[in-house]
C-alpha cells in the first residue's frame, strides 16, 4: 500500500520519526528496527519496522494501524470509554536482525518534501483555469509581498 501524502510506497511496516531522534539513537533512514511497547511490566513486540524520518515532535513516533496494534495492551484503556490507548504507548526501538527493508522505499525527495511541507490550501473545486487555483492559494496564503510583511 501507498501513503503519497507522506511519500511512503511498497509498504505500511514503517515507523515515522523526528530526524533529530534517529541521529541522536545512531539509526538510519530505511534501518528495520523492532518496536517493543512497555505497560505494567508487560513487553510486546512489533517486528521489523522500516525508520522514516517525518516533522514529528521529538521523542515521538508514528506508526499505522493494525500493523502496529500487536502493541496495545488488553488492559490499557481510557477511564471513561473504556477504549484502548492507541495513541499513548511507551516504546523502545531496537536494531532489527535484517539491516534493510525490501520493498518500502520513503525516497530521499519525498521524504524532504515531506519535511519541508506547507499547510495545504484550501481544496478548489470545479476549477477552469489555472489562475482560479493560484488565486485560491494567494486568498489561503496571502502573496510574497504580504508574507514579507509579516501581514498574515
Amino acid at each position: 500500500m501507498n501513503d503519497r501524502y507522506r511519500g511512503i510506497y511498497g509498504g505500511r511496516r514503517v515507523i515515522l520519526l523526528n530526524p533529530d531522534d534517529i541521529a541522536k539513537a545512531g539509526f538510519k533512514t530505511g534501518q528495520l528496527v523492532d518496536v517493543y511497547s512497555h505497560f505494567n511490566g508487560q513487553v510486546r513486540k512489533a517486528p521489523q519496522f522500516a525508520i522514516v524520518p517525518y516533522p514529528i515532535a521529538r521523542r515521538c513516533a508514528a506508526a499505522y494501524y493494525p500493523e502496529t496494534n500487536v502493541l496495545v495492551a488488553v488492559d490499557s484503556v481510557a477511564e471513561r470509554s473504556n477504549q484502548p490507548v492507541s495513541k499513548s504507548i511507551r516504546i523502545t526501538l531496537h536494531a532489527s536482525a535484517l539491516n534493510v527493508a525490501e520493498g518500502v522505499s520513503a525516497p530521499i525527495t519525498a521524504v524532504e518534501k515531506s519535511l519541508h511541507r506547507p499547510d495545504p490550501a484550501p481544496r478548489v473545486r470545479n476549477t477552469k483555469s489555472l489562475r482560479s487555483l493560484v488565486d485560491a492559494h494567494e486568498d489561503y496564503f496571502g502573496t510574497l509581498p504580504d508574507r514579507q510583511k509579516g501581514t498574515l
